[in-house]
């Protein structure tokens, strides 16, 4: 087994052959890639997070606005004319 890691931080670990450890460098390429992978998947997971999190922002500022349009429509509607 090895410790896979990005940025000093443990994220992984690759279960292997413990021959594969006579290729050093087969080991650290595939290490890395995997690492790689993970932290793709990691950021993939965030993004769609903020994407949801924009949605329903955007979702609420619709909200917000049609109900302010609406309030307006019901004011001038039932306001007294003033012959302007």
């Amino acid at each position: 087994m090895t410790v896979i890691t990005r940025a000093d931080e443990r994220i992984g670990a690759l279960v292997h052959d413990p021959a594969l450890r006579e290729e050093p460098g087969l080991l650290d390429a595939v290490c890395a890639a995997a690492g790689l992978a993970m932290e793709n998947e990691r950021l993939h997971a965030e993004v769609l997070a903020r994407l949801a999190e924009v949605s329903a922002s955007r979702s609420r500022i619709v909200e917000a606005a049609d109900a302010s349009v609406a309030g307006w429509s019901a004011i001038s509607t039932t306001a007294p004319s003033k012959g302007w």
